[in-house]
């Protein structure tokens, strides 16, 4: 921060020095950020998110949940809070849930391990199991989330990433009779165009709010014993309409992004 500091006040020395013979001030525009306020289906406000005055994500809004973010500071996680109704009533009524009309179901706290290391801890009211994930960096990605019940470890999700950062592989795996199982894989392909969810990426999810553009196909792969009727190997794949900027304005034909600047 100092470095850029320094070299800000530097190039406003050039700009002064070279403007001194007509006495004009040389005045650089602010920076703005693009963020990503509402999903909108088929005409219909799906999503709704807002943001704190240094644009981390706080609020993430839906008719049958809310969840509720908070931050140590500028740059660091804390927790999450998430509150769900799928309940009869909410779906006649249209009513979006809220903190103060809904219990909550489910809290996600944020502690660092180590350096190379931190783990969210899982809280659910009424329920006394102890559950926990620990998640592994190398560099500034997280490559590895081991899963914990009850102290012990009950499965791990491996996170590879392409030359963008963005997420490539994502693998599943469940400790079984003491067996370590394949569960699923996920692959992913992507466009060169701005993730609008890029203003999440403070919140521990590797992909969607980390990726540095927008998934193009998704290829999900079962790999254990399932139904015969359960198709193993399932295809997703995703259309995208841009503005000037760079961003997606529509998905599929029938989802909008609404963006607002600040």
């Amino acid at each position: 921060m100092k470095q850029t500091l320094f070299c800000t006040i530097l190039i406003s020395g050039m700009i002064l020095s070279s403007c001194q013979k007509d006495d004009k001030l040389a005045i650089e525009k602010p920076q703005t950020t693009t963020l990503l306020s509402k999903l909108v289906v088929d005409g219909k406000t799906q999503n709704e998110f807002t943001y704190n005055q240094d644009n981390l994500l706080t609020e993430e809004k839906h008719q049958f949940y809310y969840i509720k973010h908070s931050y140590a500071d500028k740059t660091l996680f804390a927790s999450s809070d998430y509150y769900y109704d799928f309940s009869l009533d909410t779906m006649k009524t249209n009513a979006w849930v809220t903190a103060e009309t809904s219990q909550k179901s489910l809290s996600k706290v944020f502690e660092y391990v180590d350096n190379d290391k931190f783990k969210i801890v899982y809280n659910r009211p009424g329920d006394n199991t102890s559950e926990y994930s620990e998640f592994t960096y190398a560099g500034d990605k997280i490559v590895k989330q081991t899963m914990y019940l009850d102290n012990k470890i009950s499965g791990h999700i491996d996170y590879v990433y392409d030359q963008r950062g963005n997420l490539a592989k994502k693998t599943k795996y469940v400790l079984s009779t003491g067996d370590v199982q394949l569960m699923t894989s996920t692959v992913y392909e992507y466009d060169d165009k701005i993730n609008p969810y890029n203003g999440f990426k403070k919140v521990v999810d590797p992909g969607i709010n980390t990726n540095a553009n927008n998934i193009v196909k998704e290829t999900y792969t079962i790999h254990y014993a399932t139904a015969p009727s359960v198709e193993k190997v399932q295809v997703n794949l995703f259309a995208y309409a841009y503005n000037d900027k760079g961003y997606p304005v529509k998905v599929n034909g029938n989802t909008e992004f609404k963006y607002i600047t600040k």
